[in-house]
């Protein structure tokens, strides 16, 4: 191991993020226990993306403290049926909004039938809402109009009874009413609501409980927040694919406090972000920034629980990485990584302990690439790089240019990185 520290490229850490206490609809000390052991047994829960990935709550937290739900995932329903979603109780008429930046995939206003609608997320997560409301206000009497249903923008939109496919909702933006319709008539109002994980070429239903009670312990400060808070929240999010935790939040928000949105966007590049990661591993694989959404979408990915090395060996499959590096011995390999990303020669004590490594099957082309990205010497070499990269993604322009990238590392040489991003941020408004 010393001489791996000697050769600095250290093998990464895996920070994942905490798991989060549970809902106010029963004791906390009972949630905990009830989430520890469905954890510990495994029910529902897939392994990483249970922990990492967030949700907004699916009712408007306005009203989060009038419903109440329990863990029923997996108890038996009619026909030989599983209950393979959360039963969220409330009054008719409580709102609902989307859990992610999200589309339309599919959706019905049926009264007669139920109202339901079926949304996918950027990262291919699907959300069903069922027993939408169907009455009118004050009544149980199945005649709701459209928009005592759902959302203006879903019944502005309607080809008969079908929901127009592709429709973008925002996370926390109003969708629907709760209530009662189809087969939820002769119980009370409750949105039944499922999450569907991306699986291969589908996906898979998972408990949506703990994402739930997640949502509830940590809601986004969309509604009510500081404007601090709301900064935090969303560029936080936005640089690592999954909300905040308290603490990570304050980092941000005490950003902001001291020196603005450029103040809020330094404390985030001062720290190894997802979309950091992300960046530094396309510049290992392909000597290149990633372009269009690549950046977004694979930070998304590694903030709802995909670890780098399972990222790298996609990476590892394409044609790009295979053309540059796929054929030639483990040596060769390795002495092109050391000079593409390192710019030298491997030392010979480094060179001989990854080469055991690959020999023994430990690590191979692909997963050895994040040791190498998330290793000091990577870190400090393309840290100007990563910055002004991760700063753009947070802007939403496209991938820095070599004269932006030129200007970034001037700037940097004389001032200090809220400074930096000021004169960026001037410069772009």
């Amino acid at each position: 191991m010393t001489a791996v520290y000697a050769d600095s490229v250290a093998p990464p850490r895996d920070h994942r993020p905490p798991r989060r206490s549970l809902h106010r609809s029963v004791s906390a000390l009972v949630a905990l226990v009830v989430i520890l052991v469905v954890t510990a047994l495994g029910f529902g829960l897939p392994s990483a993306d249970a922990a990492a990935y967030r949700i907004t709550h699916p009712v408007d937290p306005d009203y989060i403290d009038d419903v109440f739900w329990t863990d029923t995932w997996g108890a038996p329903r009619s026909g030989g049926r599983s209950h393979i979603g959360v039963d969220i109780m409330g009054d008719r008429m409580i709102p609902l909004v989307a859990a992610n930046d999200s589309v339309v995939t599919w959706g019905e206003f049926d009264n007669a039938g139920g109202n339901i609608v079926r949304l996918r997320d950027d990262a291919g997560w699907e959300y069903q809402y069922i027993h939408i409301n169907n009455d009118t206000p004050g009544t149980d009497d199945g005649q709701a109009s459209c928009r005592q249903a759902f959302a203006a923008k879903i019944c502005e939109t309607l080809s008969g009874h079908r929901i127009q496919k592709g429709l973008r909702f925002e996370a926390g933006e109003f969708i629907g009413f709760l209530g009662d319709s189809g087969n939820a008539e002769w119980t009370a109002p409750h949105l039944h609501f499922e999450i569907y994980q991306p699986s291969g070429s589908g996906v898979t239903a998972v408990n949506p409980t703990p994402y739930t009670d997640a949502a509830a312990a940590n809601p986004p400060p969309t509604s009510g927040g500081t404007e601090s808070e709301i900064a935090a929240y969303e560029l936080f999010t936005a640089a690592n694919g999954r909300q905040p935790g308290t603490g990570e939040s304050d980092h941000v928000v005490s950003g902001f406090e001291a020196g603005g949105q450029a103040g809020a966007i330094a404390a985030l590049l001062e720290d190894n972000t997802e979309a950091a990661k992300v960046d530094r591993l396309y510049r290992t694989f392909f000597r290149r920034s990633p372009e269009g959404d690549g950046l977004n979408y694979w930070t998304q990915r590694r903030g709802n629980g995909h670890d780098l090395e399972t990222i790298a060996e996609w990476f590892a499959e394409s044609s790009e990485f295979q053309n540059r590096y796929g054929s030639g011995t483990f040596e060769d390999f390795l002495d092109q990584l050391y000079l593409d990303l390192l710019g030298r020669e491997p030392l010979e004590s480094g060179k001989e302990y990854w080469l055991d490594r690959l020999r023994r099957g430990e690590v191979n082309r692909g997963t050895i690439v994040v040791h190498f990205s998330e290793g000091e010497e990577a870190q400090r070499i393309y840290q100007y790089r990563t910055e002004r990269a991760v700063l753009a993604h947070l802007l939403g322009t496209e991938p820095p240019t070599n004269a932006q990238l030129a200007e970034w590392v001037s700037l940097r040489a004389d001032r200090n990185l809220a400074e930096a991003v000021a004169v960026v941020l001037d410069a772009s408004s």
